[in-house]
């Protein structure tokens, strides 16, 4: 089958730990975009934190982004995708994570907004402190710190456009709309782009990666990978550290004539 997309998680899967790559792996990518294989990075992060610190960081630019957990998509200039939710409902989601005692960070189209200092040395935007009043663009998503999970589902149940995110490594939780999901966001890309499933490469490494993992031909898992993202991989490569994405490309794509796989 010919390989048109390679889309992959970043945290823990393409980035090594200290959230970088190596020349070998950007080498391996750049020569993927030299044969007409389309790359995309799936990620939870804030789009405008994957546009103006991963990106020049890593100085490697990707054709598609999945940014915001899969609630915004873009290729270029180009909106591919967005799931967002309103301020009615955000303003009411922060009110009731401040009622039971949590610290808030919120992402809109424009600004992130946090309650409480953050590390935000490597942010090149602002990122106001203070939001007592009420906000008035459409949210990307909420982070709530500081509640248990019991709370994190009554809170969620009282939005019924809202879901939640909980991760392997961190202790937030991410309260989004309900097709802000990566698989979501794929599928509605690969539709545009008018390529098929089979077509299609994922690597990932959490709980948020299986949406889209599920929907990509070939299922590839690193192997600091969890449990349940490597039970439904179809295969594992190396971990993040050690160019595992890059390797398992080089080995089984470009190793195969015609960036093709088990003809």
């Amino acid at each position: 089958m010919q390989i048109k997309l390679i889309i992959t998680d970043l945290d823990n899967t393409l980035l090594r730990r200290d959230k970088s790559i190596s020349e070998y792996t950007a080498d391996v990518l750049l020569r993927c975009q030299r044969v007409g294989i389309l790359i995309a990075f799936a990620t939870a992060r804030y789009f405008r934190t994957v546009e103006e610190w991963i990106l020049p960081n890593i100085s490697f630019y990707p054709d598609i982004v999945i940014s915001d957990n899969g609630g915004y998509a873009y290729r270029g200039k180009d909106v591919l995708y967005s799931a967002t939710f309103t301020p009615e409902t955000g303003n009411n989601l922060i009110d009731m994570i401040r009622k039971h005692g949590g610290a808030v960070t919120a992402a809109t189209d424009t600004v992130r907004y946090c309650e409480r200092p953050i590390e935000k040395s490597h942010l090149p935007f602002s990122v106001p402190y203070d939001f007592s009043g009420k906000l008035t663009e459409n949210f990307h998503y909420i982070d709530a710190r500081g509640i248990d999970i019991d709370t994190v589902r009554t809170i969620s149940d009282k939005f019924p456009e809202i879901r939640y995110e909980v991760y392997n490594d961190s202790p937030l939780v991410t309260f989004l709309h309900k097709d802000a999901q990566k698989g979501i966001a794929l599928r509605m890309i690969i539709k545009k782009l008018k390529l098929l499933p089979s077509e299609v490469i994922g690597f990932g490494d959490d709980a948020n990666d299986l949406a889209f993992l599920k929907v990509c031909g070939i299922k590839i898992a690193v192997l600091n990978a969890i449990d349940s993202v490597k039970s439904a991989a179809d295969y594992i490569c190396g971990d993040c550290d050690n160019d595992g994405v890059a390797r398992w490309i080089e080995k089984n794509v470009f190793l195969k004539s015609k960036h093709t796989l088990f003809r």
